[in-house]
């Protein structure tokens, strides 16, 4: 179920950007790339709205500079994994993107690709299958520079209490349904051990 209360939803956003902006961290892992925010802050907060529990992960994303692929022709999405580790990229299934959960300021038109349940990746390549949700833009070349973009999203807990690994990963693709190898442009933007259904990392 969606998160419903939008004036907390607001807040807790307010909050985030008053108290944590300046801690925001600078990219390190995707610096061979060139797409990746300048500056970004994910945050998870967990509540249960009826019988099931929630994680909403909250990300912040700031570029100062422009991208080749902020471009007509490529799609600009930020990969929700979680694996076994930062260091172990196995799949570990402890919850599901909710569809339709997505809140975000980047340009539309909006992009939202489940890859958990793409046939091509999950039954052909079980073991490349631990990407959650693609979730960003099909319009990359309107984001602009010097400006805070929020990417709020939702994820019904299957295994409250299991610790995990939350894997953030920008990425660039041609902008096709389907497309061929080389597939995309990606790089390891951050890396959190955390506990599926708790709030923070």
């Amino acid at each position: 179920m969606q998160f419903k209360n939008w004036y907390w939803a607001l807040a807790a956003m307010a909050v985030l950007l008053v108290l944590n902006t300046p801690n925001a961290c600078a990219a390190g892992a995707c610096d061979t790339e060139d797409f990746y925010p300048t500056y970004y802050y994910h945050y998870k907060y967990s509540y249960k709205p009826n019988s099931e529990v929630i994680d909403l992960i909250m990300s912040d994303y700031y570029w100062t500079k422009k991208s080749q692929y902020f471009a007509d022709g490529y799609y600009l999405s930020f990969d929700y994994l979680r694996t076994v580790s930062c260091t172990d990229a196995t799949d570990k299934d402890v919850y599901d993107y909710i569809t339709g959960s997505l809140r975000t300021n980047l340009p539309k038109p909006h992009r939202e690709n489940i890859e958990e349940w793409n046939p091509i990746i999950c039954w052909i390549d079980v073991g490349t299958c631990d990407e959650e949700a693609e979730l960003g833009t099909r319009n990359p070349k309107d984001i602009q520079l010097n400006t805070w973009y929020y990417l709020d999203a939702e994820f019904k807990v299957k295994a409250v209490g299991e610790k995990y690994a939350m894997r953030v990963e920008p990425e660039v693709e041609p902008a096709t349904n389907y497309t061929p190898p080389p597939w995309e442009e990606w790089c390891q933007l951050a890396c959190y051990y955390t506990t599926a259904g708790s709030s923070g990392w």
